[in-house]
């Protein structure tokens, strides 16, 4: 079976082009949809974050997303409305951090320890030091001056939201980072 980019053009029946993100052509049927959908791969956990590459941020139990929606940070079904792609930069001793690719804003936090999304450049809490847990993914680790403390979910104002919590606490998430292929590229 041929394999369907959603950037192509669509042809009508009358055989006139039509430009869309969510029509497919008409060879493709719904029964290819589901098949393709049922056959979407799961992210290798133990692939670690790249510098250089696209990820969308995933948690490994619940497998909501790390989103920026509305200008802040939330954790949320992938189906949802919100820009979830974060380009991952590098730095030195084994720290990353994350550009999110819609506002061109880093990922960092607030002084609430809320995972936040504003700064233009990077400081000590945009920083994060992934630790690998064998076969499930990463945690992540951000700074609080000297000690590095686990990203979690808290709950705030009646929504759960990702957060640093202190060590110790037991309810760090565990990260899997979904490689986002640019869709310009593919095929080349």
């Amino acid at each position: 079976m041929d394999t369907y980019s959603p950037l192509e053009k669509a042809v009508d029946e009358d055989g006139s082009t039509v430009d869309s993100d969510f029509t497919p052509p008409p060879s493709v049927t719904e029964s290819d949809m589901v098949e393709t959908t049922q056959l979407q791969p799961r992210p290798d956990p133990d692939t670690p974050p790249v510098q250089g590459n696209t990820y969308i941020v995933k948690s490994a139990t619940t497998d909501e997303v790390i989103a920026l929606v509305g200008g802040e940070i939330r954790l949320q079904r992938p189906e949802e409305v919100g820009a979830f792609e974060w380009l991952c930069i590098g730095a030195e001793g084994g720290y990353i951090g994350f550009k999110n690719i819609i506002s061109g804003k880093l990922l960092g936090r607030d002084r609430s320890w809320r995972l936040a999304c504003y700064a233009d450049g990077h400081n000590m809490w945009e920083w994060f030091h992934p630790r690998h847990r064998s076969g499930q993914g990463y945690v992540l680790f951000m700074i609080d001056f000297w000690e590095k403390r686990p990203v979690a979910v808290v709950e705030y104002g009646g929504r759960r939201c990702p957060a640093m919590i202190k060590c110790g606490d037991g309810n760090e998430l565990v990260w899997q980072f979904i490689k986002v292929q640019d869709p310009m590229l593919q095929g080349k």
